[in-house]
């Protein structure tokens, strides 16, 4: 319902904004008809409109009907999309799982997160979807409960990590295919005590510095590229696994 609300709402703020307009053409009209004074003081200063309303309200009554019905069909679009991120049913994307708010947004086929604003109670969150950026992190802010948060291939940088310094309760973190750096885990993440498990594959972040990370408390997990292979030692004589021939 919200969705097919959201197609019609230019529509909608058009019609307000009509309304809207022919209720002030109309209590301009009315104070003219009271008097050239009144008439020239709405027309050239609104606020007087204040005063002219209730002093000559049987004049002013109908021209007002018609601004606050502008007014109210105006708000709509504004007001249903506030309900819609609050009501919205998101279906198999949202469970609960032992008391915990877990919500599995990734490959979902919407692009407005604002409705996670209206979650602040998620505890398990997972968006890794290509979408992502920083500023989509603005919207998870208030989950202070936050414990599990899976951003792999998003489109998160360092400045996205920052913010997630914010959640203290955080105890895991996937990371991979982004574009945070090395510096920047070791600024923000060393914060959290918390945190328990990450994954940086496909980061910059360095073996060595995720290798201190795991040293710092105990039982700490941690998923990285491996490291490339060894080639084969060669011998003298070409490939050792080839056959020589008797005598060569």
């Amino acid at each position: 319902m919200f969705a097919a609300f959201e197609e019609y709402a230019v529509y909608i703020v058009i019609a307000g904004l009509v309304a809207l307009i022919i209720g002030w053409i109309a209590l301009i009209a009315a104070a003219f008809r009271v008097g050239k004074a009144w008439g020239y003081g709405v027309l050239l200063m609104p606020p007087v409109a204040l005063l002219f309303i209730p002093k000559h309200y049987g004049m002013a009554r109908r021209p007002l009907l018609f601004i606050l019905w502008g007014l109210i069909i105006g708000s709509l679009p504004y007001l249903v999309s506030r309900l819609g991120n609050v009501f919205i049913d998101l279906g198999p994307y949202e469970r609960m799982v032992e008391g915990e708010l877990h919500l599995t947004l990734t490959g979902w086929d919407r692009k407005d997160y604002s409705v996670l604003k209206a979650r602040p109670g998620t505890v398990v969150l997972q968006m890794a979807n290509s979408d992502v950026d920083d500023a989509t992190l603005e919207l998870i802010l208030p989950m202070a409960g936050l414990k599990e948060l899976d951003l792999n291939d998003t489109a998160i940088t360092d400045a996205g990590l920052a913010k997630l310094a914010a959640f203290k309760n955080l105890k895991v973190l996937r990371l991979r295919n982004t574009k945070v750096t090395d510096a920047a885990f070791q600024k923000w993440m060393a914060s959290l005590e918390h945190l328990m498990e990450v994954d940086v594959r496909g980061t910059t972040i360095a073996p060595e510095t995720i290798r201190q990370w795991r040293q710092a408390k105990t039982g700490r997990k941690a998923m990285v590229d491996r490291p490339p292979a060894l080639p084969a030692p060669s011998t003298p004589g070409g490939n050792s696994n080839q056959l020589q021939p008797p005598g060569g």
